[in-house]
């Protein structure tokens, strides 16, 4: 019995220990040239699309129609969204620290109203933890490629 238990442990330990493959990118054969030589003369298709129309009230409102464009705000909101997530976690990666104070001031005017010692007294706390998850298994770096991933995806 203490072995069935010790192997169906030992199994479960070592599936959490199943890490993927690394991903390698495939390669990619880019042709050295284009087909089509580039335009060099100057011509309607290397002017900025706003700039073909040069009425200045047409102008005006296509500077208020990006200014005001709810899709491309909605876009960039969710970049910086990918981009916090980036950024959390790397932080995962680095060591944790966090800290709290505490001070307990009794007020001397109150002092006769309190029942027992009738010595005011203070009481001061410092507390400090330091944490950090060693990223044995590699889920920390896992995530923070995914998270790169998910930002270029944006």
């Amino acid at each position: 019995m203490k072995k069935a238990i010790f192997l169906g442990f030992a199994l479960f330990w070592l599936a959490g220990c199943m890490v993927g493959p690394r991903y390698s990118r495939p390669e990619v054969r880019n042709p050295e040239t284009y087909t089509q030589e580039a335009s060099q003369t100057d011509s309607i298709t290397n002017l900025k699309w706003w700039e073909v129309y040069q009425d200045a009230v047409l102008q005006n409102l296509i500077r208020i129609a990006i200014d005001q464009n709810l899709d491309l705000k909605t876009a960039l909101a969710r970049v910086e969204g990918a981009r916090a997530v980036l950024r959390f976690n790397k932080a995962n990666l680095a060591p944790f620290v966090d800290y709290s104070a505490q001070a307990h001031l009794r007020d001397f005017r109150n002092v006769s109203q309190e029942a027992g010692v009738g010595f005011p007294t203070d009481s001061y706390a410092l507390l400090g933890n330091v944490s950090w998850e060693i990223d044995l298994w590699g889920k920390l770096r896992h995530a923070n490629r995914a998270a790169f991933a998910d930002l270029m995806a944006t």
